[in-house]
């Protein structure tokens, strides 16, 4: 069903956000904050915001900034996912 599937594109995005956390050295307690850009389908981006208050406290984002870009943020780490057509910015809250 289309809300199964939402559901397992959400799990993805928040394995890709937990290796951004661990790849850009933040401790699994550090809290975030977190950008994310859909560019391809637009299924990843209706993922998110259904399950928004899920993914804020699964991956501990103080703030999540939905469908934009950061601009210039100090300690900004990066990750994209082409599959899902996904980009996201994450640093230390």
């Amino acid at each position: 069903t289309p809300q199964l599937r939402r559901a397992g594109l959400f799990r993805d995005v928040v394995r890709l956000v937990q290796e951004a956390r661990k790849n850009a050295g933040l401790e699994v307690t550090d809290r975030i904050e977190l950008w994310w850009l859909v560019g391809g389908s637009p299924d990843p981006a209706d993922a998110l915001r259904e399950h928004a208050e899920e993914l804020q406290a699964e991956v501990l984002a103080s703030t999540v900034h939905q469908e934009e870009r950061p601009s210039a943020v100090e300690g900004l780490y990066a990750t994209e996912d082409e599959e899902l057509g996904l980009s996201l910015w994450l640093r230390r809250a």
